[in-house]
Formats: C-alpha cells, sequence, structure tokens
C-alpha cells in the first residue's frame, strides 16, 4: 500500500469509527432521556392528582370554564379536619333565595373508612340567613355522600352557630354523577322557614319540595357574618389518633344561577364577575401532565395560588423546575403585579437550623413577572426572614437582579438555583446570575415552593396561569461527559 493510500485509507477508517462513536452516543443519550441530560425528578406531574407523598396542599379549582363554574377539591389527611372551595356572592345580605343547576362530577371516599358521617363530601348552596338567641343560623341545599352506603343524595338543612337548633331533610330523589339537578333554598321570614327543592335538570315533573320549619329559633336580626357562598367541601371526623392516612375529592359543575330577584350569573362573560362574585378564579390541579397554577384578581389587594413541599422532603442545594407561562396572562393597570416563579430556603445568616425558628432563613427566587406592556421579564431575588414565621419576608428583600434573556409567552423554559456554599447560582435557560454569600449556615425552614400571584387595586386586574413541570432537587449530569473524552482522542491504528 502507497502512503497516500495509507493515509487515505486511516483516514477513512478513523473517520468512520470517530462517526459509529458519535451515532452510538447519541442513541444512547436518546434513549436515557429526550431531553438529552440525565436528572433523577423529584416531580414530572405524570399522575391524575398532585401527590399528597410530595407537596403539602392538594388541589383546588374555582374558575369559569365553557360558561359554567368549576370548582373542585381535594384532601389528604391523618386527623380530624374539614376543607372546602367556596364562591362567595357579593351583597349576601340582599339574598334570601338561591338557586343553581349542580352537576357532580368525579368524588372519592376513603374505603378505610367505614362509619357514617365520619367522612363526607358535598356540592352545596348555603349561607348565614339570621341571627338568633342561639347564634347564627345556617342553612343549605346540598348534594352529599355521608358514607353510608347510599351514594350521594340531596339533604336540606337549617342550623343554629351552637348546634342547639338543627333541622334536616334526605330527599328521595336518586342522584347520579355526570346529571345536571336544580337545587334551590329559599328563607321565609315571615312564615320562619326555609323551602328547598330539587328536580332533575332534564326532567321538571320529578321536582320534591320541603319545608323547614325554624319558628323554635326566631330571628333577632341580621347575622354576625353575612354569607351566601356556592361550596364544595370535604370532611373527616371522629378520627383522632393520626393512624390513617385519608384521601377525599370532589368536583362539580355549577350553571344558572339565580336569586328572588330573578337569574344572576350563568357565566357567558367566562370569569366572575366583581360586581356579582367576592371571590376570584383560582387553580391548583394537574393538567395535561403538567402542575397548572394559575389566580386572577380584580380589585383584590393580594391573591396568590401555591404549592409547598411536603413535610418529609428534605431540601437540598439545587432547585430545578420548567415554567410555562400562558398567553392568557395580563396585566391590566399601573399598580398591578402579575408574578409567578419558584423559590426555596437556601440558608441561614445566624446559626445552624437557625435557632429552631426561622430569623435568619434566606429564600431565593427566580420570578417571571408581566410588565405594564404586558412582556415577561424574569429575575433573581433573595428575601431574609425576620421573624420567626418569615411573615415579614417580602418586606425584607436584600438583593435582587434582572436577567438579559426575556421569557417567552407558551414556551416552556428550565429555572434553577444552586447553593455553592459560597455563592447562589440563578440560572434562566443557560444564563447565571452568581450572588456572594457569606454565612451560609443550613436553614430552619426546608420549603421549596411554586407560586402565582396577582395584587391589584381598584378597577385595576391582572391574570396569571402557568404550567410548571420538571421539578428537580439534584443537579443535572449530562451524558456526553462520558463518552466526549474518548470520542474526541483519535484512536491509534494498528496497522
Amino acid at each position: 500500500m502507497t502512503q497516500h493510500k495509507f493515509i487515505e485509507y486511516y483516514s477513512w477508517k478513523n473517520n468512520t469509527v470517530i462517526s459509529m462513536l458519535l451515532f452510538l452516543a447519541i442513541q444512547l443519550v436518546v434513549l436515557i432521556s429526550p431531553n438529552i441530560i440525565v436528572a433523577a425528578s423529584f416531580d414530572d406531574f405524570n399522575n391524575e392528582k398532585i401527590d399528597s407523598n410530595k407537596w403539602a396542599v392538594q388541589e383546588f379549582v374555582r374558575v369559569v370554564e365553557d360558561e359554567m363554574l368549576s370548582m373542585a377539591g381535594s384532601h389528604r389527611t391523618d386527623k380530624n379536619e374539614h376543607n372546602q372551595v367556596e364562591t362567595l356572592f357579593k351583597n349576601p345580605e340582599l339574598i334570601t333565595k338561591l338557586q343553581a343547576t349542580i352537576t357532580v362530577g368525579a368524588y372519592q371516599l376513603d374505603p378505610d373508612i367505614t362509619t357514617e358521617w365520619n367522612q363526607m363530601v358535598a356540592a352545596e348552596l348555603s349561607g348565614s340567613y339570621y341571627g338568633s338567641a342561639n347564634g347564627d343560623v345556617d342553612a343549605g341545599i346540598s348534594i352529599i355522600d355521608t358514607n353510608g352506603g347510599e351514594g350521594l343524595k340531596a339533604w336540606c338543612y337549617a342550623s343554629s352557630q351552637d348546634d342547639v337548633f338543627e333541622v334536616n331533610h334526605k330527599f328521595t330523589m336518586s342522584i347520579e354523577t355526570g346529571h345536571p339537578y336544580i337545587l334551590a333554598i329559599e328563607y321565609k321570614e315571615a312564615d320562619q322557614k326555609f323551602t328547598c327543592s330539587i328536580e332533575d335538570g332534564n326532567n321538571p315533573a320529578t321536582k320534591e319540595n320541603k319545608d323547614l320549619d325554624v319558628s323554635s329559633t326566631p330571628s333577632s336580626g341580621r347575622p354576625g357574618r353575612e354569607k351566601k357562598a356556592l361550596r364544595v367541601w370535604y370532611t373527616i371526623d371522629g378520627e383522632t389518633d393520626g393512624t390513617f392516612d385519608a384521601e377525599i375529592s370532589l368536583a362539580a359543575i355549577i350553571d344558572d344561577i339565580e336569586t328572588q330577584e330573578g337569574p344572576y350569573d350563568d357565566f357567558t362573560s367566562n370569569t366572575l364577575s366583581s360586581s356579582k362574585w367576592n371571590s376570584v378564579e383560582s387553580v391548583r390541579r394537574i393538567t395535561d401532565n403538567s402542575l397548572e397554577l394559575s389566580q386572577r384578581s380584580e380589585g383584590i389587594p393580594f391573591q396568590t395560588t401555591r404549592i409547598l413541599t411536603a413535610d418529609t422532603v428534605r431540601s437540598t442545594d439545587y432547585y430545578q423546575v420548567s415554567i410555562r407561562v400562558d398567553s392568557a396572562s395580563y396585566r391590566n393597570g399601573a399598580t398591578t403585579a402579575v408574578n409567578t416563579g419558584m423559590s426555596g430556603f437556601f440558608y441561614n445568616d445566624i446559626a445552624e437550623g437557625g435557632n429552631q425558628n426561622m430569623v435568619g432563613d434566606h429564600l431565593a427566587m427566580v420570578a417571571f413577572r408581566l410588565s405594564p406592556e404586558n412582556s415577561l421579564e424574569a429575575e433573581a431575588t433573595i428575601f431574609r426572614c425576620g421573624n420567626a414565621d418569615c411573615s415579614d419576608a417580602v418586606a425584607n428583600r436584600v438583593w435582587s437582579q434582572e436577567f438579559t434573556t426575556k421569557p417567552l409567552f407558551n414556551t416552556q423554559q428550565t429555572v434553577s438555583i444552586k447553593n455553592t456554599g459560597n455563592s447562589l447560582i440563578f440560572d434562566m435557560e443557560g444564563e447565571q446570575i452568581v450572588h456572594s454569600i457569606t454565612e451560609t449556615f443550613s436553614p430552619f425552614s426546608s420549603i421549596r415552593m411554586l407560586e402565582t400571584l396577582v395584587w391589584s387595586n381598584g378597577s385595576e386586574d391582572g391574570n396569571m396561569v402557568v404550567f410548571f413541570d420538571n421539578v428537580i432537587f439534584e443537579e443535572q449530569t449530562s451524558p456526553w461527559s462520558l463518552f466526549l473524552p474518548a470520542i474526541l482522542t483519535s484512536p491509534k491504528s494498528n496497522e
């Protein structure tokens, strides 16, 4: 073989080997991860519900979708607890009648709790109607499962605040999930009674009526707390030793609201109007394998939806998450703030563990916010806790710096925070901001948090709709580091 041919052959063989190695490396990387990274994911939100082993709070839904109000909630607990999602009426003191069409969707009771009334889930129209010698008298009409083996039933009730007085009635109508029912309750003060009714939303001939006599507990005037509400609630009672782990949930669609004045809201505006409601849209749920956190506010100073890691989750020196801000987000007003982001406590500047409270803990955050022009901006920020429960952190911002990279709507963007021991490194899509730190004791709190927040005044309003994914607590390692040194070193020929 001539020298020229040998050099040609060697170059061809060398390039072929390198190409083969590169091909194999790429295939292995694709098999390992479609994102070309290797990392232990804390949560990729591929479950139907928020994982209560990882997060301290579960689903909460109050949002208008397809011209109907969706309300849902779930709760996991090891003790007696009551929880709820409410949509509050504006000017409740003027309302004496509530009517709505309610469709109960999926719901869950814990199979390990078998005693009736020890767990319940319900969708309800309710309120405080008048004051009495026994305290406020509340009344409502519910679609409820009392864990008695009958499934969903409709109940009407009236009771005093001190529980001395109570009357109720169970309707005979069979209730099915996914089917609409028209529920109504009206207080007739002159007759000292509540009138309740239920009918199949597709068959008016099925209507049942019931009067509840409350003459034994007459009115002494207005209630101490004026309130009328649409409610989804869930409660566990009768267990006190903390030895069980119960999970309960219920979802409902509510539409065609009426009061004694006639039609009140059919939600064709696709929003909770501040002229009718004292509640705004708020969502915390799994949507298409991502965690959706959305929050709207209209003239309300502070509204937030957040999710915190469970108590059993220990903090690390690394925190990463992917954030996608939906283009439905907006800011309307000069003083309105519309933000989202990830945050966690990374160090304390006083003592190891913060002397058993949060004083000196530092909360580091990567936040996306809407500008007055409704474009997205990103910022790295550090807050310091000045009191034991860190309730003053927002007022104690100790450092901040903006990223030059601008986040994009409807695009997943990866952000992270890393504590190296002498600095915090904030990263957004490869752009890094490094902040030096000195006192680096471990913090008292190990919480990691995802959050949306809207602050609005007067007639101003704002909305933030965000999808989070791929929460990671271990720094990523690229698989390329396993191959590139060998690939880029030319192999020796034996010829």
